[in-house]
């Protein structure tokens, strides 16, 4: 391995954005994060203050402008660059493709600018890009596509290049579809990290909406194994949709740009120093200057105490939205970010379109609720993959007869709801719906993310997304009531639960209940049905197979041996397969010897699997199914309960998505062990480090059943 390979490690995800790590020859840079510009002329902040001070572990500088100098020529190649800027840490640089662009007179020989980036010891060379100027006619920004792609092939030969890791930029002007090809083409060759360039314009021209087009057409094409850098993009107004697009990287000279035009940026936009009514609180560039001070003094004075509060505002955000990734809030932050501006707004409806992209790296569920604000804003990836899965995967329960549409409850299976659904079920088999901000939801659906794990403002029900909006899930309401009778409860009133009791026996043509019938109290009681049911439709949700999941529990209540363990407020934690008198019963003391088949997540509603539920979904699920192949050669170890690293799947079911329970098995099929796949599907196989499936329990672990 080369002193200067480039490695890219990611090691968490929130849809197509990711936390990583970037393994360089100067040391590991977190990401995503951003690379500040040093211009070689002038170091509005020294390079080593941005490593000290800053925590900056990379930068970027302009190899076209180091080697117009002689004097920083000769010092870059017989010094080198990092002695050169006095930085300890890891440097990137710019091939000047952004200079031939601007300046007609600027014609730098593509191959000379690598070998002078090789020979200056940088971490990461850049090669020179054909920037198409504006938005140039289709034939025009084609031609720049391939000449780009010609220069990178060239480029990357390994007798010009020797060890240097190389950024490949994607190009593409205004066209998508130029986008995407220009990426897919970039992924087969041997580049170390892909920029998307030609973006600079049209953040000059607020014209984020066609950012965020030129940024996902690339995703379309580009290697999942590798990082992508934005060009120009270092306003934090901005970071926050640019994560959420899968930028890994970051560059800017913004921070010292706009601190000589006297201007301080917040993640709401920018602003005069001569606007401001009071400093930024907290800023450690302000520390002891009032705000009358700091516009006293000299331009020479007060620019580096600017520069120095732009960039802490930067990483500022930066760590917010490391934060957010972390916790599976991203889009909900970049969406609150993108309300502070009209353009940052509509590019960020935009998502809509490109929905399948990025769904298909989209987490099922998060540990925190769904935050519905902003009624105009596109869906979450998960909230769209969700409602396709209840359209597509549902099952009504057996024998229903009718159906009742009873108000949302913010706690899922409250008493009072499970006193209703027992009460109605005393009359007749019926299916019960919540009237919920998501559109109608099967109660028994309402323990699961996100229809049970959700905060909505009070009149979201009649908003965009209620029932009938077209963009609710409609065709599960249709299918059912299709020839059902049904029933819609306006409020939980007093007398509300007898009214539609007896409204239900008239619809049915039922006789009228005899006194000393069923009681209410009766109805309260937690029954194993309600359990089955829960169980029943959450397997159903995840793995979307119900071979699979009647192989569990059975095609209805009665058909498997189970014990339910339930948690302190009613809902289910634990399944057993019990054998005996217990069978179908309710116990937080599940009996001795029994076996633990799988458990509900508190947080989420989401099954986990234990071996013997996963034994069972494998008999019952073809190959390649909920499968993760790993390599013969590690077999022993995942037998023994140890994590399947990336580098150590051959094979993955395409249908699986980060964070979904896995069956982890040999080529010839044979279980190895049950966990949680850690990584996209199409990333699998593209990663060569990390973890692609945290295991639970393995086959050959003593007490695995």
């Amino acid at each position: 391995m080369s002193d200067r390979t480039l490695l890219f490690e990611p090691t968490h995800r929130d849809g197509l954005a990711r936390l990583g790590r970037l393994h360089t020859a100067h040391g590991i840079v977190q990401t995503p994060t951003l690379l500040p510009v040093v211009n070689p002329n002038e170091r509005t902040i020294p390079p080593s203050e941005l490593y000290e001070r800053f925590g900056v572990r990379m930068l970027i500088t302009n190899a076209y402008i180091l080697s117009q100098k002689e004097a920083l020529r000769d010092a870059a190649l017989r010094r080198g660059i990092h002695a050169l800027l006095d930085f300890p840490g890891a440097v990137m640089t710019d091939s000047g493709a952004f200079q031939v662009s601007r300046y007609a007179a600027v014609d730098p020989d593509p191959i000379a600018v690598v070998a002078f980036q090789r020979d200056i010891g940088v971490d990461l060379g850049t090669v020179l890009d054909v920037i198409s100027p504006g938005e140039v006619p289709y034939e025009r920004a084609t031609a720049d596509v391939e000449e780009t792609l010609r220069r990178v092939r060239a480029a990357t030969d390994p007798t010009l290049r020797a060890d240097l890791p190389l950024a490949g930029t994607v190009q593409g002007s205004v066209y998508p579809e130029l986008r995407e090809r220009c990426a897919a083409e970039l992924a087969t060759t041997d580049c170390a990290l892909h920029p998307i360039g030609g973006v600079v314009p049209l953040l000059e021209a607020y014209r984020y909406g066609d950012v965020l087009d030129a940024v996902l057409a690339a995703q379309g094409g580009l290697h999942p194994g590798r990082p992508v850098h934005l060009f120009g993009a270092g306003h934090p107004m901005m970071l926050a949709l640019a994560c959420l697009l899968g930028c890994d990287l970051f560059d800017s000279a913004a921070y010292a740009r706009f601190a000589a035009a006297d201007r301080l940026v917040f993640t709401d936009g920018t602003r005069l120093l001569r606007d401001l009514a009071e400093l930024p609180a907290g800023a450690p560039a302000f520390v002891g200057v009032d705000l009358q001070g700091l516009q006293a003094m000299s331009v020479a004075q007060r620019t580096p105490l600017l520069a120095r509060y732009n960039l802490w505002a930067t990483m500022q955000e930066l760590s917010s939205v490391r934060q957010a990734i972390s916790e599976g809030t991203l889009w909900e932050l970049a969406a609150a970010r993108c309300r502070a501006h009209p353009a940052l707004e509509a590019a960020f409806r935009r998502l809509d379109r490109w929905k399948d992209l990025t769904g298909r790296s989209a987490r099922p569920s998060h540990d925190q609720a769904l935050f519905l604000t902003g009624g105009r804003d596109p869906q979450p990836p998960q909230l769209h993959l969700h409602r396709t899965r209840l359209d597509e995967r549902y099952r009504a329960p057996p024998s229903v007869a009718a159906i009742v549409v009873l108000p949302w409850e913010s706690e899922p299976l409250s008493v009072r709801l499970r006193t209703w659904w027992g009460r109605l079920q005393q009359v007749a088999p019926t299916s019960v719906l919540l009237r919920t901000p998501l559109g109608l939801v099967p109660m028994e659906l309402t323990t699961i993310y996100p229809f049970g794990q959700h905060v909505a403002p009070p009149d979201w029900a009649a908003g965009p997304l209620a029932a009938g909006s077209g963009r609710a899930p409609a065709a599960l309401a249709q299918r059912m009531v299709a020839d059902m009778p049904r029933i819609d409860v306006g409020s939980f009133s007093d007398g509300a639960l007898e009214t539609t009791c007896q409204s239900l026996r008239n619809r049915l043509g039922l006789a009228p209940q005899p006194r000393g019938g069923p009681s209410t109290a009766l109805a309260t009681r937690w029954d194993a049905t309600l359990h089955w049911l829960v169980l029943r439709a959450t397997l159903d949700q995840q793995f979307g197979r119900p071979q699979g999941t009647d192989a569990v529990v059975g095609a209805t209540a009665a058909d498997a041996p189970l014990q339910y363990v339930a948690g302190s407020t009613g809902r289910l934690r634990n399944v057993l397969a019990a054998t005996g008198a217990d069978c179908g019963a309710i116990s937080r003391n599940p009996p001795p010897g029994a076996c633990h088949l799988l458990s509900l997540r508190a947080a989420d509603g989401r099954v986990t699997l234990k071996l013997a539920a996963a034994t069972m979904l494998k008999a019952s699920v073809p190959a390649p199914g909920l499968r993760v192949v790993a390599q013969p050669r590690v077999r022993e170890v995942i037998l023994q309960g140890r994590n399947v690293m990336a580098g150590h799947v051959l094979a993955i079911d395409s249908q699986l998505r980060p964070g979904d329970e896995c069956l982890v098995v040999d080529p010839d099929d044979g279980l190895l062990a049950v966990g949680r796949l850690e990584m996209a599907a199409h990333e699998v196989g593209a990663v060569t480090r990390g973890m692609a499936v945290r295991v639970r329990d393995g086959a050959g672990q003593h007490g695995g059943h």
